[in-house]
């Protein structure tokens, strides 16, 4: 019974944890940005989202014109390599704002 545990707590850490060592991929053009990780793949459009919120190298994208209780379950966290500015700048252009 415990070997069994002893082999799979491994697998179970190491899976919950990996948004934070698996490479994360985007591919963003003027209508849409994919979000990649792994096997896992999903494509946003740009319309849903009506906030956009710049960090250092993050840039989050809310479907909520306002901050919201529900933002960090339906938002979107880019991750950058550089500045995250001249990026806001394009989601600026390309998302419609907010009515």
């Amino acid at each position: 019974g415990s070997t069994i545990w002893l082999l799979v707590a491994p697998v179970f850490l190491l899976g919950s944890l990996n948004r934070f060592w698996v490479p994360q991929h985007y591919r963003v053009s003027e209508t849409e940005i994919e979000f990649r990780r792994w096997w896992f793949r999903k494509v946003y459009r740009l319309a849903e989202f009506k906030r956009v919120v710049c960090g250092t190298r993050t840039v989050f994208l809310s479907p909520f014109a306002e901050p919201h209780r529900l933002d960090p379950y339906r938002g979107l966290w880019v991750q950058l390599d550089g500045d995250a500015q001249e990026f806001k700048r394009f989601l600026d252009l390309m998302i419609p704002p907010a009515d």
